[in-house]
């Protein structure tokens, strides 16, 4: 389904929810949806739309659809008046080739350029033979940093991907599987795993910290016992969407179970940390031992680290190579 047929569609939803009696007149609609629009430009949530328009006088179906038109309209005048990269055609999304999500802030987005940026340009690999694919994974994280650090740039590129995920979905969803777009939905699941991962190396520097200067650590070892159980849990969610991974996916899941496998042995790890740190009050002694543990530990970290970037570097390169 090609982006003007998924408008189409999405025209033709709102056709048959508009058939019935409204209360408002045609006047009104318009001047609600205008104002709705205006919120959309500004960022508010669906629901907060939608509660405006209520408030403004439309009922809570009323308020539903013309909230959808308005977005409709909004996201279709952002990619018309927004020029993207040619990059953003890419196979893979310009989140993923930084290695965040799009939940990420500005600045986790820039740290992940400057990371990307290092792994990846040209000069790094100057007896490489294929010098001008690493130019093209450049590019492509040039491309990404400039575009998901402007405001209206990022919203005409999550209109885009938006569309180019709904019609990947309808082309490839099958009767047992309707999600669809298998693809982009496995690169989210590795990145969260990823941002999980940056949260994790913060914890395990605050307990350092508190360890050497002889602060409690009850607030650091739960923060921890939390972020482990969920890093546990999306590990567990990547390896078991892996099992019915399409054919054209098999090579990706292929290395993230790879990578599963060191991510495994630091779950292990973490999940016994509080067993294995000093409980205050404690010694010297104690005190070197917790941190020659949290040491190991990093050291750990470090290896899972470089070999999760390594998969994405070789997705990022596997996209630009099509």
């Amino acid at each position: 389904m090609g982006m003007g047929r998924m408008e189409e569609h999405v025209r033709g939803i709102l056709g048959r929810l508009s058939s019935r009696p409204r209360s408002l007149s045609e006047a009104d609609q318009k001047r609600l949806i205008v104002a709705a629009a205006a919120m959309h430009r500004e960022g508010r949530r669906t629901s907060e739309v939608e509660q405006a328009l209520q408030e403004m006088g439309a009922n809570h179906e009323d308020a539903r659809t013309l909230c959808l038109e308005a977005r409709l309209q909004f996201d279709s005048q952002v990619v018309k008046d927004v020029p993207l990269p040619a990059s953003a055609t890419a196979a893979i999304n310009y989140y993923f080739a930084l290695g965040v999500t799009p939940r990420a802030s500005s600045d986790r987005i820039r740290r992940a350029y400057r990371m990307r940026a290092h792994e990846v340009h040209p000069d790094r690999h100057h007896q490489e033979l294929n010098r001008e694919l690493w130019g093209q994974l450049m590019t492509i994280a040039s491309d990404a940093h400039k575009v998901l650090t402007d405001d209206q740039a990022r919203r005409a590129y999550d209109v885009y991907w938006l569309r180019r995920s709904r019609r990947v979905t309808a082309e490839s969803c099958t009767p047992r599987e309707r999600r669809g777009d298998w693809g982009t939905r496995y690169h989210w699941y590795m990145a969260e795993v990823a941002e999980i991962e940056d949260n994790i190396d913060t914890i395990l520097d605050d307990l350092k910290e508190h360890l050497e200067s002889g602060q409690a650590l009850d607030e650091g070892l739960m923060a921890m016992v939390t972020a482990a159980d969920l890093y546990e849990e999306r590990i567990l969610q990547v390896r078991t969407d892996a099992l019915s991974v399409p054919g054209e996916h098999r090579r990706l899941a292929e290395r993230a179970r790879l990578e599963l496998v060191r991510k495994d042995r630091l779950v292990t790890r973490l999940q016994g940390l509080s067993d294995r740190l000093p409980q205050g009050p404690y010694s010297m002694t104690d005190r070197a031992g917790g941190i020659r543990e949290l040491e190991s530990i990093a050291g750990t970290r470090t290896t899972v680290r470089d070999g999760h970037r390594r998969f994405e570097v070789d997705a990022l390169r596997d996209a630009a190579a099509v």
